[in-house]
């Protein structure tokens, strides 16, 4: 009978062991993703789950690419990007790519965020106006005027509806625009398209950069992020 008695006692406790260690697992699991989520939200790191579900998105995920805060001045994102995160993972070999952001979409976004002057290098100056993450007019009623007198708004390029030969069209009267800027043929254009100095050479990276900001299907997302591959980038320092 104690024998009896001792094993109904085990298979007991057996049970209730296991659902102990089953809710301390489910508490250290909640408390990191908790961790996690606190971490990426402090850092403005874009989140697994988000969405906005482009390649680049995906890119900016697994590269760990900031968002440009609230009052923060794009230039100065755009240095930070470019000059710190992304320069150190160049360095090391370690930028990731997806499907639908590849090589040319790459040094296409590097022209289209680069302000500065550097030699060998496309500067599209574009992030002045085009703000991330939707990559448009940040309600600072920022207006371009080209040469024909008229105001325009900065429109969004994410999820453009224009094909990729429209967008290198209208790319590629940009840089005349900032041509005549710069000749002093154009004042009513923007003062800000005098930093552009781009070569045909960087109109299809950047068509191909604003084109990988289409969203794909939320359940595609993720394979996005798991097919990902490195981008060998030792022609950076050739």
């Amino acid at each position: 009978m104690t024998k009896q008695i001792e094993h109904n006692q085990l298979r007991k406790a057996i049970p209730q062991s296991i659902r102990w260690l089953t809710a301390m697992c489910m508490m250290v699991t909640l408390s990191a993703c908790a961790q996690e989520g606190k971490v990426e939200s402090e850092l403005k790191i874009h989140r697994l789950e988000s969405e906005s579900t482009s390649p680049y998105d995906a890119f900016a995920y697994l590269n760990r690419v900031p968002d440009l805060n609230e009052g923060e001045d794009p230039r100065s994102y755009a240095g930070t990007v470019l000059l710190s995160r992304l320069a150190n993972e160049e360095g090391r070999i370690l930028i990731k790519i997806v499907d639908g952001f590849d090589r040319s979409a790459y040094y296409g976004y590097k022209s289209f965020m680069r302000y500065w002057p550097e030699e060998k290098l496309g500067i599209g100056a574009c992030v002045t106006c085009h703000h991330p993450p939707n990559f448009a007019d940040a309600g600072d009623k920022k207006y371009i005027v080209d040469s024909s007198g008229k105001a325009k708004a900065v429109p969004e390029l994410r999820n453009t509806k224009r094909s990729k030969k429209e967008l290198k069209a209208i790319i590629r009267k940009k840089i005349e625009l900032a041509e005549m800027a710069r000749a002093g043929k154009a004042d009513n254009i923007d003062e800000s398209y005098k930093l552009m100095k781009l070569s045909e050479s960087d109109v299809d990276g950047i068509a191909n950069f604003i084109r990988s900001m289409i969203s794909t299907p939320k359940e595609g997302y993720r394979d996005l992020i798991l097919s990902a591959t490195i981008l060998d980038t030792t022609d950076v320092y050739n």
